[in-house]
């Protein structure tokens, strides 16, 4: 998924993490663990709106995280 700005990309995995990808030097800039691991699946979907960044996965929660300003 990309972000608003267009500069950043954000992905999510079978190990539960989502990982920020800066587009302009094609490298990850942050890894982080939100979701417990299940049956072989971690993070399963993304989704952006105003701000927050809301992240579910296999464990059945949907999660929350605020953009810092």
């Amino acid at each position: 998924m990309f972000r608003p700005e267009g500069q950043e990309l954000i992905s999510c995995s079978h190990d539960g993490n989502i990982r920020f990808w800066d587009l302009r030097k094609y490298k990850c800039i942050s890894d982080v663990g939100v979701h417990m691991r299940k049956y072989d699946e971690g993070a399963l979907c993304l989704g952006y709106s105003e701000g927050t960044l809301a992240v579910g996965g296999a464990d059945g929660l949907v999660k929350l995280l605020q953009q810092e300003q």
